[in-house]
């Protein structure tokens, strides 16, 4: 029924020059950038700071967060003027551009920059239905990309040229301290560090590998590659951390100790991450540590760790991927693709990049079974 009231509306706002805004615009004195999604889409959104600073730097940028817990790594960037978390409706302004990101939501998104009073409103529509019809300035890429380069897109629509596409997180001193002294706390040798996220955040543990294959990884790491292994994750996943180090007998936890801020410092100090499709593993690429990325029915050619160097590990089914714009998958739990990673698939991986950093001291004669 919706995309039956809004193509009409598209099209005769389209006969009214209604999306007719071509080249940079002039005269943008306050910006609002509207983040939906978690923490993960927050980081990949983060070349978008960057780029309208550059594009537009006397304009003040606010930004607008869903997810709370993700307004502290906004909160952390120079030049973001505010930043507000809650419900729409409570928030008023007089912006004039707006720019939503790519997983937005189209028509509330595009109904968000309408009561924001921007002359300028630009959103990606990646339905195709007209839901975003109160966009004016829409991309047209293609939905399989990146969201990184998506998010760009939109940019570009509305005549931005960016110029820098990695995602970032901006720490100071006191970040890096303390993780420096969780590592001074638990670090007795100097070997390689690895870091795991066995989590997925509290609404996707479809995401999830076994818990049972990342306890075995955990002990293989630290036993045949001479590597210590810590524990990531949010104060709800400590206990799922917890659970593994006692399983593996190997490990240690830092879930739940640290801020989201603190975390990106302590995982920039590891050698190696390896994640589910997480937040934390958009937050290890972004902080230039090298990243393995578990996948089952999330697409990696959209929500990959960004960057060179990284890895993604899949059983490469027929059905994969099979995770939709709905946030659904096809499968009941047990995930059958994320069964068939083997531990020997993600280890072999993993040894291949801990060999290529710390050539000495990970052990050659590993015997991994699938050599």
């Amino acid at each position: 029924m919706l995309p039956c009231m809004t193509w009409p509306l598209y099209h005769a706002l389209r006969c009214f020059g209604y999306y007719h805004h071509t080249g940079k615009p002039a005269h943008i004195e306050r910006v609002l950038l509207a983040l939906y999604g978690g923490i993960g889409n927050v980081v990949l959104a983060s070349p978008m700071l960057q780029a309208i600073h550059e594009e537009l730097p006397d304009a003040s940028l606010d930004v607008w967060c869903q997810a709370s817990v993700a307004a502290e790594i906004c909160q952390a960037v120079p030049y973001v003027n505010q930043v507000l978390t809650g419900e729409v409706d409570r928030l008023s302004g007089d912006y004039d551009l707006f720019i939503a990101n790519c997983v937005a939501p189209p028509l509330r998104a595009s109904l968000f920059g309408l009561r924001c009073g921007a002359s300028i409103r630009a959103g990606e529509d990646p339905t195709r239905s007209h839901r975003g019809c109160l966009f004016n300035c829409q991309p047209s890429s293609d939905p399989a990309l990146h969201e990184v380069n998506r998010n760009l897109a939109i940019l570009r629509a509305i005549g931005f040229e960016p110029r820098a596409t990695k995602p970032f997180v901006c720490l100071d001193e006191k970040h890096r301290d303390v993780g420096c002294g969780i590592l001074h706390e638990i670090r007795n040798s100097d070997k390689p560090l690895v870091g795991i996220h066995a989590g997925s955040g509290a609404y996707q543990p479809f995401k999830r590998w076994p818990r049972e294959r990342f306890a075995e990884l955990t002990l293989r790491l630290e036993e045949d590659c001479n590597a210590m292994v810590l524990l990531f994750g949010g104060p709800d996943e400590a206990g799922l951390a917890e659970a593994i180090a006692a399983q593996s007998a190997h490990g240690s936890v830092v879930a739940g100790r640290l801020s989201l801020l603190e975390t990106a410092a302590l995982i920039e100090q590891c050698d190696l991450f390896i994640s589910n499709d997480s937040a934390l593993m958009h937050i290890a690429a972004a902080m230039d540590t090298c990243t393995i990325g578990i996948f089952g029915p999330t697409r990696p050619g959209k929500n990959r760790p960004y960057g060179q160097g990284h890895a993604v590990v899949q059983a490469g089914m027929e059905c994969q991927p099979c995770y939709n714009v709905e946030g659904t998958i096809r499968c009941a739990a047990p995930v059958s693709c994320l069964k068939a990673v083997t531990v020997e698939h993600v280890l072999h991986v993993a040894r291949k990049r801990l060999l290529e950093k710390w050539p000495v001291r990970v052990p050659v004669s590993c015997d991994l079974g699938c050599a």
